[in-house]
This record gives structure tokens, sequence and C-alpha cells, in this order.
């Protein structure tokens, strides 16, 4: 016996020098899938969430999601995809769905571009972000303060609200989609968004300029929009604060601070609630909600 459990050592600790070290470690360590790698940001508070959104930013057509699944995958699956698509400007998603077999579970999403123009998208977008984060205003700012205000007037300045979207759906959804605003390639690159595609902006350039920040959906009833709305939260001396560049844009005025670095009990927010939609529900107390 004692032969053949050295045999099997030797044998074992040969195989460790022909196959990838890592490879090994993750399989012995029962380690989560990560997904492909991409060349963006992804925001994500699960492993689930982040290996969903490293997915679809590289617009896999089937993910498998079988290494995840336990009791409560239902409701966690769901979850995950709502944060991966509502946090990642990146994403380009119009609907998923689920399904499941003897071999495995797979999510299959519902692009909204294909490959080529989501990838144009995501280009001219980030060159947009380097130019702004390039300019004075937010290469001289100094402190995290001066870096959100620099942003939030960058946002302003590069973007027209589209009021006549706005009109057509009566702020009756802010699901992404083509020609509609939602993104933060409409309204950095072609200048014209509503409120999700304010929020985006914020988020990719706070990013770019090393600020914690997240997109919150929700309802508001007062200022520019009434009904779904969209904004962000910027991490500030360990508390979350609210950045509304949407409610700040005052159109050929420019932008004024109103809704800038608002604590949770500020009466300006008195008539806006978050839904749950925008991130993973056992994180969003986190985040002042």
């Amino acid at each position: 016996m004692l032969a053949i459990v050295v045999g099997l050592v030797t044998v074992l600790g040969y195989a460790w020098q022909l196959v990838d070290r890592e490879a090994w470690e993750a399989v012995l360590a029962d380690e989560s899938p990560t997904g492909p790698d991409v060349a963006y940001t992804v925001h994500a508070t699960t492993e689930l969430s982040r290996y969903l959104a490293r997915n679809l930013i590289a617009q896999e057509d089937r993910i498998s999601v079988s290494a995840f699944m336990d009791d409560n995958f239902d409701e966690a699956l769901s979850d995950a995809m709502q944060e991966a698509a509502a946090q990642n400007p990146d994403v380009f998603i119009n609907s998923w769905q689920w399904t499941t077999s003897a071999s495995g579970a797979w999510v299959e999403p519902a692009y909204t571009y294909d490959d080529a123009e989501a990838e144009r998208r995501r280009v001219a977008t980030a060159q947009a972000v380097d130019a702004i984060v390039a300019s004075p205003a937010v290469s001289g700012a100094t402190t995290q303060v001066e870096l959100v205000t620099a942003i939030h007037d960058a946002v302003i300045a590069a973007t027209e609200y589209d009021d006549e979207f706005y009109q057509s759906t009566l702020g009756a959804t802010i699901e992404p989609g083509p020609d509609q605003g939602q993104e933060a390639y409409e309204a950095l690159v072609e200048g014209t968004a509503v409120c999700n595609g304010y929020a985006q902006a914020f988020q990719l350039l706070a990013d770019a300029v090393g600020l914690d920040s997240v997109i919150v959906t929700g309802t508001a009833n007062n200022g520019l929009t009434t009904g779904r709305h969209a904004w962000n939260k910027v991490l500030i001396d360990g508390e979350w604060l609210v950045v509304d560049t949407t409610w700040d844009d005052l159109g050929a005025a420019g932008a004024r601070h109103d809704y800038m670095l608002l604590s949770a009990s500020s009466p300006l927010l008195a008539s806006r609630a978050a839904g749950t939609e925008w991130a993973i529900d056992s994180a969003i107390a986190g985040y002042g909600e």
C-alpha cells in the first residue's frame, strides 16, 4: 500500500509540472468562474454579478451559470443580472432568459447591438471620457469634492436633456435601448440623453478619476422629470452622497449644484425613492438606502 501511495504522489507531482498551476489551484479550491477578461471597468457586488457582467460586456451568446446554482438560484440570478445591467454602462442588453437541462444551466441574453456596433460605442465613449479627464477642470482638481464638481459639470456641458423622448414616454421606462438616450454613449458622444444616460456618463467619469460611485434607479416626483428616474451616489469620506446631474442641468443656463453631494436626510430628496433593481438586494442598505 505504501508503494502505491508514494507512486501516486510522484505521478501527481509530475502532472503538476505539466499543467497550468493556477488552473489546478482553481480546481482544488473549487473556485467559481470569473468570466472573460474585458478591457472595461466592471461594477459588481457578488462573484455571480461580476461573472455575468464580464460575459455581457464580451457579448457572449450563451453564458454557463452551472457553477453558481444553489437552492435559491432563481432569485440570485435575477438579482445579479439586474445589477450587472444597471451598473455597467458598457453592457448593452435588452432582455435575457435562462434555461436548465441535465447537463447544466445557461443565460441567453438578447443584446441591443451586434458585436461591432457595441464595441464602436464603447470605444467612442471611452475617448470622450479620456478627453474630459484631460481637461483643465478635471485634471486640475485636487480633492474628491473638486473632482465630483468637475465631472458633474462636464456631464451637463456635454449633454442636452432629451425632452422630446421623455415627453413621448412620460418617463414610463428607463430600460436601455437604441435611440432612447439611455446610454453614456448618447450623453457624451451624441450629446442628447435622458436620466439614465446622464447617470451612466457620471459613472464612467467617476471610474476614470478614481471615485467610487453607483447608479441608482427609482422614482422621483419633482424637478425636471416625473416618474421613473436615475441618479448617482458617490462615496465621499465614508458617506454615500447623491449626485443628480439630470436635475442640475439648466439647459442653456448651464449647471447648478443643488443636487450635488446631498446626504440621504436632505429635504430635496424627500420626493424620490430608490427601487431595488439597480443592485443586489442585500447590498442596497450599504449605499445608505
